[in-house]
């Protein structure tokens, strides 16, 4: 049976880790977030923390290069790669690992555009309502809402950025993914059972019409 994995792009607040994480344990298959940094951090020396944070911190030009060819790390070597650059390869290259070896669930950094030739990819994009997300993250960072709204503003800036430096794609645009799903109207298990009836057609190798 071929390996399926399920990318979760989100914007901040919509409850992308929640759905990411239960959807994996109604599968019973490992939900990647924060490991994919760890594992990139052991493998480039860069600290997890430099490695979360590059999500704000990507070039404005180095789409190009991602465009023209990363399915190789090794070649681009050659070029004068900011440390920011080489953090998005050394998650690039776990990617692609885990996606060789099992099905999963992996939440953002551009796994959708790192797997894009990958035909048992499932991507998937949650966004939501302002006042709910707003909600769910004073509720879970404890902040004031007013906080939480400059919070949201710059972390999906940030997202943004980031996926366009990376892909030369617009991040949220319908067209890059399978599935979009409003989590206010879904609510987090409307989103986990959509999510799974895709896995498991994927898993057996059928479409939906």
């Amino acid at each position: 049976m071929e390996h399926v994995i399920v990318t979760i792009s989100r914007e901040y607040g919509s409850g992308g880790r929640q759905v990411g994480m239960r959807l994996a344990a109604e599968l019973g298959i490992m939900c990647y977030d924060r490991a994919v940094i760890e594992l990139a951090a052991e493998r480039s020396g860069m600290s997890p923390e430099f490695i979360e944070g590059s999500e704000t911190k990507a070039s404005n030009i180095f789409y190009n290069i991602a465009q023209a060819s990363f399915t190789d790390y090794t070649p681009l070597i050659t070029y004068d790669l900011t440390q920011t650059d080489k953090a998005f390869f050394a998650q690039a290259e776990v990617i692609r690992e885990i996606a060789a070896s099992e099905s999963a669930v992996i939440i953002g950094r551009c796994s959708d555009y790192i797997l894009r030739e990958n035909p048992n990819v499932i991507n998937v994009f949650l966004y939501g309502e302002k006042n709910d997300k707003l909600r769910r993250l004073t509720q879970e960072l404890g902040v004031s809402r007013e906080e939480a709204r400059e919070q949201m503003k710059s972390v999906d800036r940030g997202r943004a950025n980031y996926y366009k430096n990376y892909t030369g794609a617009t991040w949220g645009a319908p067209e890059n993914y399978d599935l979009c799903i409003n989590t206010s109207r879904a609510d987090i298990s409307g989103a986990v059972a959509a999510i799974k009836g895709m896995f498991l057609d994927k898993q057996k190798g059928t479409k939906k019409a």
